[in-house]
């Protein structure tokens, strides 16, 4: 009885997840997660779409190629402020404007970068244009 009762949470949980992985994907807007290092592991469909990246190639730092570069710098700065800030405990959410470069029109436009840090670790963040 116990047994099932665990695979049925599971199997529960597995569900609510995919639902939720699959209505992230269709969101239009960027959305990701990343480690409580700052490093990115998850991009949604739409910002491969957006900014014409391959799969893959926008995690771990990959994403940085898709700020513009006069951005760049400030954008990292903070990003790393506020990923020592959570460390400590002290974490709040980041907010931040940049420029990401936009495939269709082979230029780069501004969102603003919203992140919060999950009290289990990591980061769960957007991009809004």
């Amino acid at each position: 009885a116990m047994a099932d009762a665990v695979q049925a949470r599971d199997a529960a949980r597995l569900a609510s997840e995919r639902r939720l992985s699959v209505l992230l994907d269709l969101s239009p807007q960027v959305v990701m997660t990343a480690d409580a290092e700052g490093r990115i592991t998850w991009l949604n469909r739409w910002w491969h779409e957006y900014t014409g990246t391959p799969w893959g190639e926008g995690l771990g730092e990959g994403w940085q190629a898709s700020i513009h570069p006069e951005d760049r710098p400030a954008l990292l700065a903070a990003w790393a402020q506020a990923v020592a800030a959570a460390a400590r405990g002290e974490g709040a959410e980041f907010v931040a404007e940049a420029r990401m470069f936009h495939a269709a029109s082979a230029g780069h436009r501004w969102h603003v970068l919203r992140g919060r840090p999950l009290p289990e670790g990591g980061w769960v963040g957007v991009a809004v244009d």
